[in-house]
């Protein structure tokens, strides 16, 4: 239930002009929402599984807030620049449109 909360909050002050322009960025990172969750999923893996850094059990709740607050602004800095370049994101051709 608190997802459409939140969905509904978000959906209000998409209404409001200055809003809109201040939550655009985010418009690409959810048209590339497959290739964007394969990344984070790629990137959690890369730093829990054995074949990374084996850091399963080893990082704390603010080592994996350090994670998110440099990677997702890398996400969004990415989608934004894939989608002035391209029509939809590369797993996103897989799937088809």
């Amino acid at each position: 239930m608190k997802g459409l909360g939140y969905a509904a909050v978000v959906a209000r002050l998409l209404e409001r002009g200055g809003w809109a322009r201040a939550l655009s960025p985010f418009a690409a990172v959810g048209r590339l929402a497959l290739t964007n969750y394969l990344f984070h999923a790629a990137i959690i893996a890369a730093f829990v599984y054995s074949w990374g850094l084996g850091l399963y059990g080893k990082m704390g709740p603010f080592a994996g807030l350090m994670v998110v607050l440099v990677a997702y602004p890398l996400m969004v800095l990415s989608s934004r620049w894939w989608i002035a370049r391209f029509r939809f994101g590369p797993f996103e051709w897989i799937w088809g449109p």
